[in-house]
């Protein structure tokens, strides 16, 4: 059973949402029968990631309220930290920022709590994304700079390309355009080395947006073009939203993470 649970955590990450999303469906009435609630908790949890990245969203806030719900009997509060940050991120991707930066700071306060150093960087990243869209995230570039640092020191590939994009996002915001494009195509490497196409998309994206910002419109163009193509073949819910611009504010991104 932890097998498969692995199995679904790499098929979403490789963004094969709709494998990752049926390996979970098959593995949870064994899981109920087993009597592994802790097991369970965390099959919960990967679904309502999983269906968050498809856009099923209000499907994924269910999956989450079990999860947390479980944890909570179990009195886990590292598995109530992580579950909290992934609702906050639903709840960003369907554009409710309130409710977003309730869960994910709460999260960051668990995590501070328990004085998880890693995971608590993570925390600082989902609720500074948070920020940014509510046009409050040069407050958090201190925390992000230490973050990408804290990462580099742990050897955290995926940590290093996750806050390197969302510093690129915040410089796109504040219209630093030469920083945020060297932190996006930092970010990008990252992400193709780690043979990760949906983030390799949602940074294209965040390219392709720079790029029509700067007047590059045949290159914003087809880097745009290459990132929706990448979307629509996995099944995320970004092949559905329109193309972000940068206009008296940038056109948030809502995706995961």
């Amino acid at each position: 059973m932890l097998t498969k649970l692995e199995l679904a955590s790499v098929q979403r990450e490789r963004g094969e949402l709709n494998d990752a999303a049926r390996t979970l469906v098959e593995v949870l009435p064994a899981l109920a029968d087993a009597h592994s609630p802790q097991i369970e908790a965390r099959a919960w949890h990967s679904l309502g990631m999983t269906l968050t990245e498809q856009g099923s969203f209000e499907a994924a806030l269910v999956e989450h309220d079990r999860a947390l719900a479980r944890y909570t009997e179990l009195a886990d509060r590292f598995g109530q930290a992580l579950v909290q940050r992934s609702i906050g991120i639903t709840h960003r991707a369907a554009d409710d920022l309130a409710a977003a930066e309730r869960f994910c700071g709460s999260a960051l306060r668990l995590m501070t709590e328990l004085g998880d150093t890693h995971m608590l960087i993570y925390s600082l990243q989902s609720l500074a994304k948070v920020r940014i869209r509510q046009g409050r995230g040069e407050a958090e570039r201190t925390a992000l700079l230490d973050g990408l640092e804290k990462c580099r020191e742990l050897q955290d590939g995926f940590g290093q390309a996750l806050l390197l994009r969302t510093l690129g996002e915040l410089d796109l915001a504040a219209r630093r355009f030469g920083d945020a494009e060297q932190h996006l195509e930092r970010s990008l490497q990252w992400w193709t080395a780690l043979s990760l196409p949906l983030w390799q998309a949602r940074t294209m994206r965040d390219l392709a947006t720079l790029l029509d910002a700067t007047g590059r419109r045949k290159q914003s163009d087809a880097t745009w073009s290459a990132a929706l193509k990448l979307f629509e073949r996995h099944g995320s819910h970004e092949a559905g939203e329109p193309r972000p611009r940068l206009s008296g504010g940038i056109t948030p991104a809502r995706s995961p993470l």
